[in-house]
């Protein structure tokens, strides 16, 4: 991204809820495809306290995909968007691949697309703690 681009995340830090526009070969939605896309947008599930760290690299995030149906852990996205940047349209199959939560580094973090409604962040937060992380009590309204 450049001097100018990594300053701007220093200023403008990836935030909860917010969709960013990734840049990492790491994010394999197939494993047995090493050609996978290299950009793809993800939403940010970091902690706020990691977030807020700026000594922490790193930032979880859920990537999407348009490929694939909606079950248990591919959570719909697309009416959940509350707001998009000018030059991102998102698709009406676009899926939260929860299997695929991983911490991705901020160097990577290219371009905010928009955020996701408080709604469906929760729902997806739930099931990403219940089915992926296996955490059976928990409360989403602790500050």
């Amino acid at each position: 991204m450049g001097e100018l681009g990594d300053k701007l995340i220093e200023i403008f830090p990836p935030k909860q809820r917010e969709v960013w526009m990734i840049e990492d070969k790491e994010i394999r939605l197939n494993p047995n495809n090493r050609e996978d896309k290299y950009r793809r947008p993800a939403l940010v599930v970091s902690a706020k306290e990691l977030l807020d760290n700026k000594d922490f690299p790193l930032i979880n995030i859920i990537p999407l995909s348009r490929q694939g149906k909606p079950d248990k852990l591919s959570f719909p996205v697309a009416r959940g968007y509350e707001e998009c940047a000018d030059d991102f349209k998102p698709d009406s199959n676009s899926l939260a691949v929860l299997p695929y939560y991983q911490p991705i580094e901020k160097k990577f973090f290219k371009q905010r697309c928009g955020t996701i409604d408080e709604t469906t962040y929760n729902a997806i937060v739930n099931v990403l703690c219940s089915e992926v992380v296996g955490c059976d009590d928990f409360d989403l309204n602790v500050e």
